[in-house]
């Protein structure tokens, strides 16, 4: 049974006649079902295209499916093996579709096909041939005799055009004579962690100028890795529009050809610049067809991978601006000495004009508040889900600026940061909004209790590390570290009390002096209750454990020592690496020096006069 080596598994569908049946390079499995649990479950999608295949040579595709009704595809010939083994179309045996759980219903398995490009159109697609977004495509290698300099790039996802591609100086390829209009893809989307840098590109078609691009590092940051941030959800368009349809690079472009002869020709830097996805020749006519059918396939996909759950809300047919709380009835915001607050407002208009808010006081007061508006945007439910969600957890500092849109709520928030020298009272004060020339105003008043707060039972942050776009290899690490200091100036005043900041490896005399340079920047803010994981962990991948490793870092400790003059040094094993299973107790030792060598990480520190345990951070 398809289900032996697991028990608990419940087949609920199973496709036969797949077999005897060669299917076409791009025939998908279409699943359809619901999930009548209240969570997120996995259905596993399994392909075999043999009889009885070993577990690892069995397609075992497996989608985390949102609560309520599903429907997704799989294109066959993309699906592999765990040992990346390819299906073979025309040996295909059997689809099975299961779970683990009784409340998760198939209610069909069928097989799809894409549709073709029009009669006259010309394609070239540089990936696998199963992953082309319809039929009439090409397929063009990175081996093709046609490709100057080829390298084959694959990325994640099961999108057809940001995913599959080539590196190339130059496409040569026969095209009849006449005139064309040409569309081509060209972004090297990358892959969730990395997108890669695009700094400088020219595109030649035939000789002609197609695209000429010059960018700094701060210009493509701006434009490419952080473009997408201020585009606001629309809640008229399916969040393909929104999240992956600017995506791909597409350039466009009219071209007559008299030679017989297509040359595409790239140049620029980094190697980014030289991607080529797919690209489509259409003759010249009033209403070109050809992207906008790709781009309907990539749609397709995208909303196959990424299911709906939740919905934009009710429009709110304001007729006039206004701003009410929307947190609690009443107008106080209660807290105490050393506390931390906030309010929520909720603005609607009939205007697309921005807005702007500010917070005044009735009176001088010592609380220090911050207002931020919330922008709508498609988000994951949960990190184990590939359901979306429309939220507007997004929030946006740029307070002067408020985008409107009559069709969506605004949300505003306000919070406040009350010092521990705050004496007991209520102290008033209004949220202005303003646009145009309307206003509308919310009074509250924040209520100091006389009372004094426990300390914590346990000290709370999270894992910061230093923004990927200004880590590389072409500009200094300034930025990072600014964006760094800022993170942390931020996570401080909302109240973490702890946090694990982004430290270089003190590995060698270079990063030592960052090490410290950015330890002294986390200080400034936290005191010294930090977790040095990152360094710790660099350290773990540069130089291993063990004797050698203690040697090395005895070595950068002197240099620490060095560079800190009129400070105590300590060589103390403040972290460690391992940990053994009596835990804490472990740690206790290896603090007060007693550990191994061999077995601990000395982490080179310079002590503060206070005491050389106020660095060390307990798991």
């Amino acid at each position: 049974m398809p289900s032996s080596d697991d028990r608990r598994d419940q087949i609920l569908w199973w496709l036969r006649p797949l077999a005897g049946k060669t299917l076409p390079v791009l025939a998908s499995l279409h699943v359809v079902g619901d999930n009548t649990t209240s969570t997120a479950q996995r259905v596993i999608l399994r392909v075999d295209d043999y009889a009885d295949p070993a577990y690892a040579d069995r397609v075992d595709d497996g989608r985390v499916l949102p609560a309520g009704p599903f429907d997704f595809t799989a294109r066959i010939g993309l699906l592999a093996t765990p040992s990346g083994r390819r299906l073979n179309m025309a040996t295909l045996a059997q689809a099975i579709a299961f779970t683990g759980v009784a409340d998760v219903n198939v209610t069909g398995v069928t097989i799809t096909d894409a549709p073709t490009l029009p009669r006259g159109d010309i394609a070239w697609y540089f990936g696998p041939a199963a992953a082309a977004p319809l039929y009439g495509f090409q397929q063009v290698l990175a081996t093709d005799p046609r490709v100057t300099k080829g390298v084959a790039i694959q990325n994640p996802g099961h999108e057809p055009i940001p995913t599959n591609g080539i590196m190339t100086t130059e496409f040569d390829t026969p095209l009849a004579n006449g005139s064309y209009h040409l569309t081509m893809w060209t972004e090297d989307a990358g892959n969730w962690q990395n997108k890669p840098p695009l700094l400088q590109r020219r595109i030649e078609v035939n000789g002609a100028v197609v695209t000429y691009q010059t960018l700094t590092w701060d210009q493509w940051v701006s434009q490419g890795y952080v473009a997408g941030r201020a585009i606001e959800a629309d809640p008229t368009q399916a969040p393909f529009f929104t999240v992956s349809a600017q995506r791909g690079g597409m350039l466009t472009t009219d071209v007559t050809v008299t030679g017989g002869m297509l040359r595409i020709s790239l140049a620029g830097y980094p190697a980014a610049a030289l991607y080529l996805a797919a690209m489509v020749a259409e003759p010249r006519g009033p209403a070109p067809t050809a992207a906008g059918l790709v781009q309907a396939q990539r749609a397709l996909a995208f909303a196959s991978d990424w299911p709906v759950v939740s919905g934009p809300p009710t429009a709110p047919n304001a007729t006039a601006l206004t701003a009410v709380r929307s947190d609690a009835s009443g107008t106080a915001v209660t807290t105490a000495p050393g506390g931390f607050g906030y309010l929520t407002i909720n603005v609607t208009s009939p205007s697309a004009a921005s807005a702007s808010a500010t917070v005044a006081w009735g009176a001088k007061s010592p609380i220090e508040a911050q207002a931020w508006w919330n922008m709508w945007r498609w988000r994951r439910v949960d990190a184990s889900s590939q359901g979306l969600k429309f939220d507007n957890g997004m929030l946006r500092g740029d307070i002067a600026t408020i985008a409107m849109n009559p069709r969506l709520p605004r949300g505003i928030i306000v919070a406040f940061n009350v010092p521990a020298t705050t004496l007991p009272g209520n102290y008033h004060g209004r949220v202005q909004v303003t646009q145009g020339g309307s206003s509308a105003s919310v009074p509250f008043y924040v209520e100091v209790l006389a009372a004094v707060r426990p300390a914590p039972v346990a000290k709370v942050g999270p894992f910061l590390d230093f923004a990927p776009q200004w880590v590389n290899q072409v500009v200094p690490m300034t930025e990072a570290r600014q964006q760094a200091a800022c993170d942390l100036g931020v996570l401080s005043w909302f109240g973490f009390t702890t946090v694990v900041p982004p430290l270089e490896a003190p590995i060698d005399s270079g990063t030592l002096a960052a090490y410290l340079a950015e330890l002294g920047n986390a200080e400034r803010t936290y005191g010294t209750d930090l977790v040095a994981y990152a360094p710790l962990k660099g350290m773990d991948v540069s130089i291993g454990r063990g004797a050698p490793a203690a040697a090395k870092l005895a070595v950068v400790a002197d240099k620490a020592c060095s560079l800190t003059p009129g400070e105590r040094c300590s060589r103390a094993p403040v972290y460690r690496l391992d940990r053994e299973a009596s835990g804490r107790a472990r740690w206790q030792r290896a603090i007060s020096g007693r550990s191994s060598l061999s077995r601990s990480f000395r982490l080179p520190l310079p002590v503060p006069p206070r005491s050389p345990e106020n660095r060390v951070a307990t798991p």
